[in-house]
């Protein structure tokens, strides 16, 4: 597949903006400001769906199976989905 490894170093962004994101969304529920968190946790989801559609297209145009690296990167963005679903429950528990 041209250009997957700018794919995969894109999913592991993705996965990383999500992830850092939701934190900053649970430090700000921390600190009472609901608003902000729930500003945060949207643009945690736009991070995890703009790498879920990475993801979909790597899957997709895949010829080989059982890609060491795209796994990892997979598994990096499920990651940070988790994070951000966490902490999207916190700031509703508040």
């Amino acid at each position: 597949m041209q250009g997957e490894k700018e794919l995969i170093k894109a999913l592991y962004l993705c996965g990383e903006d999500c992830s850092s994101t939701a934190i900053e969304a649970f430090a700000a529920a921390n600190a009472g400001e609901i608003e902000l968190a729930q500003k945060k946790l949207k643009e945690a989801d736009d991070s995890y769906n703009y790498g879920r559609a990475i993801q979909l297209s790597i899957i997709k145009d895949s010829e080989s199976k059982g890609n060491r690296e795209k796994v990892l990167a997979e598994n990096y963005l499920l990651l940070a989905m988790n994070m951000n679903n966490m902490v999207r429950e916190y700031v509703k528990s508040l």
